[in-house]
């Protein structure tokens, strides 16, 4: 069996996606400047990938793939939710072109 003993950098799983740790320092370089970014999520722990202390000039969205009973959950941490046969990333594409 293949058996994983150890880690070089820190594991990205769906509890921990972060920006800010999980980037290599040339990546980390390119960006630190950057004021704007497009958050993309289907998790609602997703909406904190990048820290709201930091920029306020990132647009959240949140794909709900699944019941709506999660809409009123989801309207509170993303800034646009696209729910059902809109949460693609068809749609997501046309606001990356505006």
């Amino acid at each position: 069996y293949n058996i994983m003993k150890k880690f070089d950098k820190p594991m990205i799983h769906t509890m921990n996606k972060k920006l800010e740790g999980n980037l290599s320092s040339e990546v980390e370089e390119k960006i630190k400047d950057l004021k704007y970014g497009i958050l993309f999520g289907d998790l609602v722990e997703d909406s904190n990938m990048i820290d709201k202390t930091k920029t306020d000039n990132i647009i959240r969205i949140g794909f709900l793939n699944e019941s709506h009973k999660n809409l009123e959950v989801y309207k509170k941490v993303f800034d646009i939710v696209l729910t059902n046969e809109e949460a693609n990333f068809n749609v997501a594409r046309k606001f990356i072109k505006i």
